[in-house]
């Protein structure tokens, strides 16, 4: 639900300004739950709020038991329950309208992708696994004061509590016949083992103390990092390279795993709010590659002198203009792309954002994760 954290921070706002006097206004009782969602989102899983500033608690990842897991599903289908109940002709017009919508339709779109069982196969190696998306949690971990250091030591020190959970899903999700695909466990484990072998400060969950400058907690945050963060990412990957990778599925597709297709068809409405079948999206993939292979081709004839795809594809590859000789190269590239843009933007806009944007390279266990992305600043300003 990351992509939607944006939306929920906004829907906070406009829920937060309720008041509600009595539960039988139905206005008020959309609000109410709609806010109630929210923090009982952010409540569950705190270490989202990274991206939008909510007042989640900032001193714990979240617990994402089964049995945890259970009891939430119980509070969202009860907010459906009370949802269901409200007359929605009387909120037309009204500022609940917009919550309403939005909030029954994205609890309704996560209790259909259940089905999918996500938490008993997440051994990923994009921004869903948590060796990944931690990074971006400690980056973000508000620092400065006493009270902010005693939540990032408390956050960091249940970071192994979180660990061995995923541990014991990723177990009960092979007993149950749900695995994540052997090539994406193999990447998984290379990330793990390049998180490992770098020292605690050079470590991402190191990071809130470069922002604070108090050499004590940078001390014991080395500690935490050192003594239980690591041992708990050795249990993670060894419990992945020992147990794991000879059950998980040979299948990149979700089909294989027990209710795959169901599984495939809640995930595209969740993630794109369309009741798309898999086959209609299969055919769209098609006319869109042949548009782009006809550009492509169009393109070679007048500047290549073929209209042969491929032959364009090692022809544009083999060419030393076409790639960079260095990392360093790359970053360079981009930066002049950042520079540009940051020059141009008051020609264009007459308010310009004060923040400067840090173009930061990938770190070496995040390699294989994929494309670049956007990050906001740290609710506090530190970064």
């Amino acid at each position: 639900m990351r992509r939607y954290v944006t939306m929920l921070m906004a829907l906070a706002v406009i829920a937060g300004c309720a008041t509600p006097d009595d539960a039988a206004d139905p206005v008020a009782e959309a609000l109410a739950i709609a806010d109630e969602w929210v923090a009982g989102y952010y409540n569950e899983y705190p270490e989202d709020a990274y991206e939008t500033g909510y007042p989640a608690p900032l001193d714990r990842m979240g617990d994402h038991s089964l049995a945890n897991i259970a009891a939430y599903q119980a509070r969202e289908d009860a907010w459906v329950a009370r949802l269901q109940a409200i007359d929605v002709a009387a909120l037309e017009g009204t500022s609940a309208a917009v919550p309403y919508t939005f909030s029954l339709e994205r609890l309704q779109a996560s209790i259909a992708r259940r089905v999918c069982q996500t938490h008993l196969w997440n051994a990923s190696p994009t921004w869903t696994g948590w060796q990944n998306f931690f990074g971006g949690v400690f980056a973000k971990q508000p620092v400065g004061t006493e009270e902010s250091r005693s939540n990032t030591i408390a956050r960091a020190r249940d970071v192994d509590r979180y660990i061995d959970t995923e541990i014991d899903n990723l177990r009960a999700g092979m007993r149950e016949g749900f695995t994540a695909p052997r090539s994406n466990v193999l990447i998984v484990i290379s990330q793990i083992e390049a998180l490992m072998s770098v020292s605690a400060e050079e470590s991402p969950f190191y990071e809130p103390a470069l922002r604070d400058g108090d050499p004590v907690f940078a001390a014991d945050l080395a500690a935490v990092i050192s003594e239980e963060i690591m041992p708990a990412a050795q249990r993670y990957r060894d419990f992945l390279n020992d147990e794991y990778l000879a059950t998980a599925r040979e299948s990149i597709g979700v089909t294989t795993d027990p209710g795959g297709r169901d599984c495939y068809l809640a995930s595209v409405n969740y993630h794109v709010t369309l009741p798309l079948k898999p086959e209609e999206i299969h055919s769209n993939g098609l006319r869109e590659m042949e548009r782009i292979h006809a550009e492509m081709r169009d393109i070679g004839r007048r500047s290549f002198g073929t209209d042969d795809v491929p032959t364009l594809l090692r022809m544009v590859k083999a060419d030393p203009a076409n790639s960079f000789e260095t990392p360093e190269a790359i970053v360079a590239f981009a930066q002049e792309a950042v520079d540009r843009a940051k020059a141009a933007m008051p020609d264009w806009f007459g308010f310009v954002p004060q923040a400067e944007v840090a173009l930061k390279p990938y770190p070496d266990y995040m390699q294989t994760t994929g494309g670049g992305f956007y990050s906001a600043g740290a609710a506090d300003g530190s970064t």
